[in-house]
């Protein structure tokens, strides 16, 4: 008998263990991309700067000494600080054309049914009623 529950209790938790989730297929809420939009623009501007920084800096100082030859410099860093600048730039564009869609898809058109009050002999009923909404993120 302490054989069988035993073994019972083993199927049960490895069955639980091993067992597929459900995908929620419900379409996601337009807050979500609104907010998601935000983050991504915020990350393409934080990209965006540290890229313009990193390529401005060598730049400048390697414009500022007029004598300065290029077989003269003898650490990477530099070259390597204007190639990392540019590369964070070409990055953030992609981010910046995500961030967009993600906002088009929040603010897009819904059509939904809500309730209005309605009289109907002389007692007030909630009667569903189509409506289009436009969403805007502030």
């Amino acid at each position: 008998m302490k054989t069988n529950l035993i073994i019972a209790i083993f199927l049960a938790v490895a069955a639980s263990l091993h067992s597929q989730t459900i995908e929620n297929k419900q379409p996601k809420p337009n807050n979500y991309f609104i907010q998601k939009s935000k983050n991504q623009r915020e990350l393409g501007y934080i990209l965006l700067g540290v890229g313009a920084a990193a390529f401005a800096i060598p730049v400048i100082i390697y414009a500022s000494d007029p004598h300065l030859d290029l077989s003269e410099i003898e650490s990477p860093v530099g070259p390597l600080s204007i190639l990392l600048g540019a590369g964070l730039m070409v990055t953030s564009v992609p981010i910046f054309i995500a961030a967009g869609n993600n906002k088009r898809k929040g603010m897009s058109l819904s059509f939904k049914n809500e309730t209005a009050p309605h009289i109907q002999s002389g007692i007030i009923l909630s009667k569903s009623v189509p409506a289009l909404s436009l969403k805007f993120g502030l």
